[in-house]
């Protein structure tokens, strides 16, 4: 197997790397893991027959996933000179402690072929949890390929296995320090584990059986209960009612009023002789308001 050549940059080199470089930081459409800077001239990867890498260990943490969620998007910083003709994202996850440490990639994406200079950005769809790792499949045919930087940093450590790993244990893998591959992820909540991103995938994340935009609560209303005693020329009704969606909360209307006003089940009000119309209807737990309220029609008799 053909190892990696050297790692490690100089100190001005690697300034002007990392000042240069278009890290993916944490914004309103998710957060930034890695860094998609350019790979470096001093830092190259084994390309010819094809590697599988994951970033076992970062300096600035921004190669582990923080927190369960999905990937929904990775970028490669393509170098000018020496880029390698696929590339592909990779998530990886460690199993066991110390010695006994074992890493399977359990995420990939399609694998695509590279432009000289042009920076990779492709969407994706990948649960990840707490503590997964970022990482690169990468492909010649120059015998290294630039697919990483040189950082000096002993905490910088990265796995590579020989092979377009996309499931499975990394086997018989080797292991450098000093290293950083230039690739970058967007990981987005998801609140209801449905395997797709809450910013830019799902548009209903408190439901998992839809991705379209959430359905409207239904409300459903039993008979109303009269009391049997006329008080000051009325009598004490009752209504019971539920909506099909748990969480929400319910909004009332009676008779001639047109606004909702708050309310709880059962609803109880003392009610004239007479015809009466009571509506309710339901505000989901993700604030969509029913359309179609539930109508009770009710009679109070002397």
């Amino acid at each position: 197997m053909t190892r990696l050549r050297s790692l490690v940059c100089s100190s001005a080199a690697l300034s002007a790397l990392l000042l240069s470089g278009l890290s993916l930081p944490a914004t309103a459409a998710g957060t930034g893991l890695g860094d998609a800077s350019p790979a470096g001239e001093n830092a190259q990867c084994d390309g010819d027959s094809g590697y599988t890498y994951l970033q076992t260990g970062s300096s600035a943490s921004r190669y582990r996933v923080p927190s369960n969620g999905v990937i929904t998007g990775w970028q490669f910083g393509t170098p000018t000179v020496g880029a390698p003709t696929t590339v592909g994202f990779r998530l990886g996850r460690a199993s066991g402690s110390g010695s006994d440490t074992t890493y399977s990639v359990v995420g990939a994406s399609a694998d695509v072929p590279v432009t000289s200079g042009v920076k990779v950005a492709r969407a994706v769809r990948i649960r990840a949890r707490a503590g997964d790792m970022l990482g690169l499949y990468v492909a010649g045919p120059l015998e290294s390929s630039r697919c990483a930087r040189g950082t000096g940093s002993p905490d910088d450590t990265a796995l590579y296995v020989a092979g377009n790993l996309t499931s499975g244990p990394a086997t018989d893998p080797a292991a450098f320090a000093g290293f950083q591959l230039a690739v970058a992820a967007t990981l987005e909540p998801d609140a209801d584990a449905d395997g797709y991103g809450d910013v830019s995938q799902d548009r209903c994340p408190t439901e998992a059986r839809t991705h379209a935009a959430c359905p409207a609560p239904q409300t459903r209303a039993g008979k109303p209960r009269i009391a049997k005693k006329l008080v000051r020329g009325g009598r004490q009704v009752t209504v019971a009612f539920r909506a099909s969606k748990p969480g929400g909360r319910f909004q009332c209307a009676l008779d001639s009023a047109t606004k909702f006003r708050a309310c709880s089940s059962p609803y109880r009000k003392r009610l004239e002789v007479g015809k009466h119309v009571l509506r309710v209807r339901s505000i989901g737990a993700n604030g969509k308001v029913e359309t179609t309220p539930a109508v009770v029609r009710i009679r109070v008799r002397r």
